[in-house]
């Protein structure tokens, strides 16, 4: 329904994806199904090539970088 409903509302969206109408419900339901083991795949491995860059992340750089752009967009 969450993504019935956005690409209902985006129409950029629709158009990334090569939707000439938004996909009834059962479609995206379809699509899980089908796709479900493949999709878990992808995001494991995306966990694998990005948890290694976070972990060389220094946290106080992260938060002052954080509040320097805070301060810079509200001036």
């Amino acid at each position: 329904m969450f993504l019935f409903n956005i690409f209902s509302l985006r129409s950029d969206l629709r158009d990334f994806c090569v939707f000439k109408s938004v996909p009834d419900i059962p479609h995206f339901s379809r699509f899980k199904t089908t796709f479900e083991d493949n999709l878990k795949e992808l995001f494991y491995h995306l966990v694998e090539i990005t948890e290694p860059l976070y972990r060389k992340i220094d946290p106080q750089n992260l938060i002052f970088s954080f509040i320097t752009q805070l301060a810079l967009n509200h001036i």
